[in-house]
């Protein structure tokens, strides 16, 4: 029997808590949790009814990025466990107008939403090359962009750098597919469109929307973990309401 080995970040919050949750309990993945805030990620490997395993990390640093690493190889050791994949959901929204914006403003979601995604991936292309995946080969990145960062899409004040990382690394996910193809990494980003978290209140204070992340993460659990074998290098609109 295949057990797949994954990782999420920006799992101890919202929708990423909420994938994880929905990976471990519905689709039986061994979930590897990841975030800056310790004590939510451990309240959630306790209160999933699955395998999960608690890893801490700034995904910015690279001796953190190489921990994670060395944590995958632990969990992957197991007999009949394969690394699958990564959801790459942690993310940093700053709301300013476009012309308060700073360089410190601009550097720390560029770091967060596109560098931090990309050398996680980097770290982890042996591993990916390496793994039978699903049993059968197959691996899957997932990058989480944003309806802001859709071309074509309507746009929102206050929200010009964080769209621009978003569509950055949509971009980078249909690049990963290129890159990776060839050891059966299928990638793909999901521009999410409003969803009812904490996030969605920073940027639109006293907004409400009817999706909710326990929704949200299921979705995405459901998409990362099953369907996606018909889609490789795409972007895809995932929205059922402006604000994205």
């Amino acid at each position: 029997m295949i057990t797949r080995v994954s990782i999420v970040t920006g799992a101890s919050r919202g929708i990423g808590m909420f994938t994880a949750k929905a990976l471990a309990e519905v689709f039986g993945h061994h979930v590897i949790v990841t975030g800056r805030q310790v004590a939510k990620l451990e309240a959630l490997a306790n209160t999933t009814d699955g395998a999960m395993t608690v890893a801490p990390a700034d995904l910015t640093s690279e001796e953190d990025r190489n921990e994670l690493y060395r944590i995958a190889q632990q969990c992957c050791n197991s007999e009949g466990h394969h690394f699958f994949g990564i959801v790459h959901n942690a993310g940093l929204l700053v709301a300013k107008p476009f012309d308060e914006l700073d360089e410190q403003d601009w550097t720390k979601m560029w770091e967060v939403n596109v560098l931090g995604p990309a050398m996680l991936t980097k770290t982890f292309t042996k591993m990916l090359g390496d793994s039978l995946g699903d049993g059968y080969g197959k691996k899957h990145l997932v990058a989480i962009s944003s309806m802001g960062g859709f071309q074509g899409s309507k746009k929102f004040p206050s929200l010009s750098a964080y769209s621009a990382t978003k569509a950055a690394i949509a971009s980078l996910a249909e690049c990963w597919a290129e890159e990776l193809g060839s050891v059966g990494v299928h990638s793909n980003a999901l521009c999410l469109g409003a969803v009812q978290t904490d996030m969605l209140g920073e940027a639109f204070p006293g907004l409400t929307v009817d999706i909710q992340p326990e929704q949200m993460g299921h979705w995405i659990a459901n998409f990362f973990s099953e369907q996606y074998t018909f889609f490789n290098g795409k972007v895809l609109p995932v929205a059922g309401h402006d604000p994205g």
